[in-house]
Order: C-alpha cells, then structure tokens, then sequence
C-alpha cells in the first residue's frame, strides 16, 4: 500500500481535517485570566469568532474514522508492525512533551510517574483517538464478516439503532452513560460500509449544501444561545457542549465534508502528500494531556487577547497556525530520522509480525 500513489484528495483532507483539530483544542482549551473557559464566557464578537472556527474539530476526527472505514473495508489485513510503529509514536511524543512541559516550564521533576504515563499512553486513553484507532485496526478484519453478513434490512435497522443509543443520545444525553471511544470508532466505520452500500445517496449528492448548511445553522444557533443567555443572566452551559466526540451534528459535517474530499480530483502532489504523514504527530504533540493547559493558556496566553481585544481572531489563527506547521515539521523529521531507521531494525522481527497479520486477518 506504502508504494502505491497516494490520492492527494485524501491527504489534503488529513491536512485540513487536523487544522480543525487544532483549532477546536485551542478554542476548547482557552482560558481567561481567572480560569473561565472561554466558551462559556458571555456574548461577544470574539466568543462569535471563536464558534464560528472551533467547532468542527470532532468532525475532522470523523474524517480520520471514515477514511479508514473507506480503505480498511475493502479488505482484512491487518498490519500488526504499522500498528507497533504507532504505538512506538505515540510514546515517543508523550516522552517528549510531558518532559518539555515539566523540565522546561519549571512545573516539577520529571519522575517514575510521569515516565510510566508516557509510557502506557497508547492504551491509557491519554491520546483517546490512537486508543480507539488500535483497538479498531484489531477488531476490523471481524467487523468485516458482520458487515458482510448482514442483509439490507438488519443493516438499516441496526444503524438506525446504533444511531439513536450513540450519536443522538450523546448529543442531548449523558455521553459517559451510553457511549465509548471504541462505540464511536466502530459506528463511523459501520456507518461509511452502510453508506458505500448506497452509492449516488443523499449525503453524497448533496454533500457541499449539507455540509455549508449545517455549519452556518450551527454557528447561529451557538451565537443566538450565547446572545439569551446574556441578555438574561440564566446560567450559560454553552452550545458547544453540545459538540461532542459523537454529537450527531459532527457526524453529519464529517460525512458530508468526507464526500467532498471523496470527489475531489487533484491527482497526486508531493507537496500535499508529504506533510499529511505529519498528522498523527501533530495530534500527539498538541494534545498531550499535561501539555496542552500550558501550551494556550501559558505559551500563547489565549485568552488574554480574547477579552476584549480586536486582535484576538488574528492571534488566534496565528498561534494555531504556527503549533500546527511546527508539530508537522517536528514528526516529519521524526519520521526520516527515527521510524524509517527504525522500521529497518524491526525487519528480523518479520516472521513475528507476519503471523500476528494471518492471525488476525484469518476470521
């Protein structure tokens, strides 16, 4: 698959789907002075902005779960050495910037503790994506046989119920009732196989309107909410809450926005291709769990120019902008340097390697 040319359609959705990540963190994670969460801070042409760019981070993490529907579901292999590089990533990153973010900003000494939460962080749901990607990736050639066995009608039945007790439930429900990271893997892959049944479908014909449509209704239901609440003075719990890891709203912009990308043909182009194998590595380098408190609210100082600057849609499009070039730039001489040397030391372990993929692949 590596010596295949890649689509640059699906690169450069990769590339545009982790800008919404990072844009959606920086905004979730946003702090002013005295702590307040900025998304929850009364009306104002910032708070506006901050809706209006911030929202859609879950839906680029769909993006990522239906592009490994679009090609896992076209066959059952399984390759457990990319699976162990990644994890080997992800520890890597965590090391690196939980080490950064205690030595380097003073917090306190970096300890036992702190090596063995780098070190479980693939399974220990620091990085909640890689955790439900691995498990995903395991479970894949299995979920496979089910999709193949199940006829139309035990399909539309089961999506329409795995809709109802996922996406919708978590959207106005209590999420850690009813759902997990792994349930949300595995209902945006079963949704794309549903989906690839009915080629020429709604979502595909009307892809761009769904997608613009929902995005503008959602950006002025979340203003208008903003807007009462202030005006009245009830407490403000913030449409953004309401934008969860499974939010039906999210399903429907990654569904539509994958479509997009789907029939976008620009060939294949280096320069679009090449910082796309970034991505994963700006994820894990943005959103470690001990950095990332410090890294909006203590590096880049967020919410400062939130309140009541001019200036805060530039700097915040600045700052994000800048985490999201240098992280790429830091993985991909990650990658050159570390993983491909790396990957040559692993070769003895092949037969190893090859064997757990028969194993898994063999259902």
């Amino acid at each position: 698959m590596e010596k295949k040319q890649r689509q640059s359609n699906f690169e450069l959705m990769r590339l545009a789907a982790m800008f919404l990540v990072v844009l959606y963190h920086c905004v979730l994670h946003g702090e002013l002075k005295d702590g307040t969460p900025l998304i929850f801070t009364p009306f104002s042409g910032n708070l506006v902005f901050s809706y209006s760019v911030g929202m859609w981070g879950l839906a680029g993490v769909g993006c990522f779960f239906l592009l490994t529907a679009y090609f896992g579901s076209q066959n059952n292999r399984v390759s457990t050495k990319k699976l162990c590089l990644l994890m080997l990533q992800t520890v890597f990153w965590a090391l690196i910037t939980e080490w950064f973010t205690i030595t380097q900003l003073k917090k306190k000494a970096f300890g036992a503790a702190e090596l063995i939460h780098a070190m479980v962080s693939p399974f220990w749901g620091n990085y909640w994506f890689v955790t439900a990607y691995l498990a995903l990736e395991l479970l894949r050639p299995v979920l496979n046989r089910i999709i193949e066995g199940l006829d139309e009608k035990t399909y539309r039945k089961l999506m329409i119920l795995f809709t109802a007790v996922s996406p919708l439930f978590s959207t106005f429900g209590d999420t850690k009732q009813m759902i997990c990271d792994l349930s949300i893997a595995v209902y945006y892959y079963m949704l794309w196989c549903y989906l690839k049944r009915h080629p020429g479908n709604r979502f595909e014909r009307n892809c761009g309107k769904i997608f613009i449509g929902t995005l503008l209704l959602t950006i002025g239901a979340a203003s208008g909410l903003a807007l009462y609440f202030t005006k009245t003075g009830k407490p403000y719990a913030g449409f953004f809450t309401l934008m969860g890891r499974a939010s039906i709203i999210q399903v429907i912009l990654a569904v539509s926005l994958f479509y997009c990308f789907l029939h976008l043909n620009i060939g294949s182009h280096i320069w679009i291709n090449l910082p796309a194998k970034g991505m994963l590595g700006v994820y894990l380098i943005h959103e470690n769990q001990i950095l990332f408190p410090y890294l909006w609210n203590y590096i880049f100082r967020i919410g400062i120019w939130f309140d009541g600057s001019p200036y805060y849609p530039g700097y915040l499009l600045k700052c994000v902008c800048l985490t999201f070039f240098a992280a790429t730039a830091m993985d991909l001489i990650r990658l050159y340097v570390l993983e491909k040397p790396l990957s040559c030391m692993l070769r003895p372990a092949d037969k190893l390697f090859e064997r757990a993929d028969r194993w898994l692949t063999d259902t």
